[in-house]
């Protein structure tokens, strides 16, 4: 089975300056989560403009309490660097090919 490519964002014990918990921010890769980022308190989707994100996004939770994002039709990405907001975005197609 090929193992789709995810991103993750897991609450973390820490306190964010605006008052809200801050989020662990990752990718999943066959199974393990790789930390990219500790410091966000808010996860924004289609920061530059909605028509850009897939409209298949799917959330399930790991076991080890893991919110993973994911789509069927498109390749997610963090765009770098995060910061205290994380911004999903949609790998450009044409650096798949």
């Amino acid at each position: 089975m090929n193992e789709r490519k995810s991103l993750y964002i897991k609450p973390i014990n820490e306190i964010h300056d605006s008052g809200f918990k801050m989020l662990e921010v990752g990718y999943v890769n066959n199974g393990e989560c790789k930390a990219i980022g500790l410091c966000s308190d808010v996860i924004n989707f289609g920061f530059c403009g909605m028509d850009v994100m897939p409209k298949d996004l799917n959330i399930d939770v790991s076991p080890n309490g893991a919110i993973n994002i994911w789509s069927f039709n498109d390749e997610l990405e963090w765009k770098r660097p995060i910061l205290s907001n994380a911004q999903v975005i949609v790998k450009n197609k044409e650096d798949n090919q």
